[in-house]
């Protein structure tokens, strides 16, 4: 727990860096992300290979633009919103974190491989969207759109190597 706890500071305090400790920061971020949730995500396929993605939405163009640029928009507007109402019913930062990852982790579960590592994932881009939001509510929109628009165009990538 002291090593997320730690992690979680680093998250906290990119938004305070400028030029290029923000862009290392921020590739920091995303890659030690991104590492963890490929590996959780091939860890559960070796032992559960579930349903195969043969021919899916991702195949065509439209699917590829919908999970990499228009699913990332839209579902960062979902947790701006989910944050406001969250707020109104009073709860404090570990609440928010929290009951996002778990709507964000149900909402992906439709493929365990994927799915089940999606809460890390969006548990980053909560701490990221409200360390940001300090700074200003459009700098978070931007930071956590860009952020998983760039980890789900990574992920594709991936995924279409492997599945060729």
């Amino acid at each position: 727990m002291k090593s997320l706890a730690r992690f979680q500071q680093f998250l906290e305090s990119i938004p305070e860096r400028r030029g290029l400790a923000l862009l290392r920061g921020s590739l920091l971020a995303f890659g030690g992300t991104w590492t963890v949730t490929q590996i959780l995500s091939f860890a559960i396929v070796a032992v559960y290979p579930g349903p195969q993605f043969v021919g899916s939405v991702f195949s065509s163009v439209s699917g590829v633009i919908g999970a990499v640029l228009l699913a990332p928009l839209a579902e960062t507007l979902m947790m701006r919103g989910m944050f406001w109402a969250l707020r109104r019913l009073r709860c404090n930062k570990a609440g928010l974190l929290g009951w996002s990852t778990l709507f964000w982790w149900v909402s992906h579960v439709a493929s365990e491989s994927w799915g089940i590592p999606a809460a890390a994932g969006f548990w980053v881009m909560g701490v990221l969207y409200l360390a940001f939001e300090r700074r200003s509510t459009d700098w978070a929109m931007v930071y956590v759109s860009v952020f998983h628009c760039a980890f789900n165009a990574l992920s594709f990538g991936l995924y279409t190597f492997v599945h060729r």
